[in-house]
């Protein structure tokens, strides 16, 4: 019985001519295994369309785009509870879920098209985890605040000839942006905390394009990370990009970095401080746009995004989908996930044993102080026993006297 292969694709993804120069050749290499149905995505375009796109059951999906098309098709099997193989063909901007399973990386000795068709074809598949902030999934964040906004400003003829390079006048624009104040509510822990931050993003990946933004984040952890951002400084924005380029450790404010399930993220109509740095920045963004306001204007609501994209604006409801999709990766990265996988149990299982360990040390201390005070107890009953016995002996001779 032959195999049925969709191949879901971005029109204008890949270079200015479209898809006219890369389809052909992904059709005919699939055609060597498959019955292939191809599926151009259009503006608005529901997931769930993606799989109701062609009348018989498939065998393979490929999504062929930038992170917006994956998230499409992501999403279309993650809510049809499908376990079918999805194969990534990375041909946007960014393309950071690739570069994240070691599907796509730069070099100019490689075609990036061809080693990707390789793993659709002979990698191996791993279940990964993805994220839904207000119904709609996403596989790389959410995010709101300007350096957020930062990455929703490029048009896409911009990104399509510059690349990440078209992300550079949008930074420089929210350059030193005023922070918003955010209402954060872990809703497992039901704890709430407000923060004033820059940027605020609910992480499923470890890098996001400038550099490893987390280093704990795992595709299939079944968590996600929510890392708040807000330089203030002149130096927080240079030690920033320092650490971006050099790969995040840790720990360090601006930084906040935290495992979690389930969160709500609203804004707090407040003015947060602004830094000397911060003030200058929006007084010089006030004398180009001919702006005379003094302070900026109080955030009621902020944009919501989701992998690039604009969706809706806050409050977000952001959970995580452990092992939602079954996506297709290079055996070696396979392999490093497995090890890395042991090195975690490992771990977990020498934390186990140090808290067992504890706990019998707290036992036994708790045992010791209980003994020590029950004996203590028995000396001072002995004690007063013996008082009374002496008064009482005390009193019987003065009596006889």
């Amino acid at each position: 019985m032959s195999r049925h292969a969709l191949v879901v694709y971005n029109p204008t993804a890949g270079s200015a001519s479209g898809a006219d120069l890369w389809l052909g050749p992904v059709v005919h290499r699939l055609a060597s295994r498959y019955t292939v149905t191809v599926l151009p995505t259009v503006p608005d375009m529901n997931p769930s369309d993606i799989l109701h796109a062609i009348g018989k059951p498939i065998d393979l999906l490929v999504a062929a785009g930038g992170d917006g098309t994956l998230r499409y098709a992501l999403g279309a099997v993650a809510e049809a509870k499908s376990d079918i193989p999805v194969g990534i063909i990375p041909l946007g901007t960014g393309n950071q879920l690739a570069r994240n399973l070691m599907i796509y990386e730069e070099n100019i000795l490689s075609d990036p098209l061809d080693e990707a068709l390789s793993i659709i074809l002979d990698g191996v598949t791993m279940r990964m985890d993805l994220g839904i902030m207000n119904g709609q999934y996403f596989c790389i964040c959410a995010g709101a605040g300007p350096l957020s906004d930062a990455i929703l400003m490029p048009e896409q003829k911009d990104k399509v000839n510059w690349k990440m390079l078209a992300y550079a006048s949008s930074v420089i624009q929210n350059f030193a942006m005023p922070p918003v104040m955010f209402k954060v509510t872990l809703d497992e822990e039901n704890e709430t905390f407000q923060v004033a931050a820059s940027g605020l993003f609910v992480s499923n990946i470890a890098d996001l394009g400038l550099g490893t933004l987390s280093e704990t984040a795992e595709l299939n952890d079944g968590l996600l990370d929510l890392c708040i951002l807000n330089p203030s400084e002149f130096g927080d924005y240079l030690h920033m990009g320092f650490r971006f380029a050099g790969g995040f450790v840790g720990g360090e404010a601006p930084y906040y970095i935290r495992k979690v399930r389930s969160l709500t993220v609203e804004v707090v109509p407040s003015r947060a401080k602004l830094s000397r740095f911060q003030h200058i920045g929006h007084r010089i963004r006030s004398f180009f746009s001919g702006n005379n306001e003094t302070r900026p204007p109080v955030a009621q609501q902020v944009i919501a995004m989701i992998d690039g994209d604009a969706f809706g604006e806050t409050p977000m409801h952001i959970k995580v989908v452990p092992h939602a999709v079954n996506v297709l990766v290079p055996r070696q990265f396979a392999t490093r996930l497995r090890s890395s996988g042991e090195a975690e149990a490992e771990r977990l299982e020498a934390e186990a044993e140090r808290l067992e360990a504890k706990a019998e040390a707290e036992k036994l201390e708790a045992e010791a102080d209980a003994e020590a005070e029950r004996l203590e107890v028995e000396r001072k009953a002995k004690t007063i026993s013996s008082d009374r016995a002496e008064a009482a002996e005390s009193g019987a001779d003065e009596t006889t006297l």
